[in-house]
């Protein structure tokens, strides 16, 4: 009979070197200067979770929206999403907000699928 010891683990930010390894390609809509579409790929060795964008506009004040849909991202796993609204002038810049799960002891990367 074996018995299999369960990983504990926990759903933490990425890490700023995880991050940069998420590939990121946003934009507005064709037409459209109210919806900012997002395509993300994967390349981590786990599952990310993105469900909302935090935006800062030209006059440094910040904004968490949500994602639609919320971005579940399994290893090489590609997905597309959008905001609305977010006014394609008014928008300085955006950063994703994603999790992954890492194990509470052992080597802190991001695991599961």
């Amino acid at each position: 009979l074996w018995v299999r010891a369960a990983v504990r683990r926990e759903s933490v930010m990425l890490t700023a070197a995880e991050f940069k390894q998420v590939k990121i390609n946003a934009g507005w809509a064709l037409g459209d200067g109210q919806t900012m579409v997002f395509e993300v790929r994967n390349p981590l060795p786990g599952a990310i979770f993105c469900p909302a964008v935090q935006l800062v506009d030209k006059n440094d004040k910040t904004s968490t929206k949500e994602l639609r849909p919320k971005l579940y991202l399994p290893t090489e796993g590609m997905r597309k999403a959008s905001v609305s609204p977010a006014e394609k002038d008014k928008i300085k810049s955006y950063v994703l907000v994603c999790t992954c799960n890492k194990a509470l002891q052992g080597p802190a990367i991001c695991m599961g699928s």
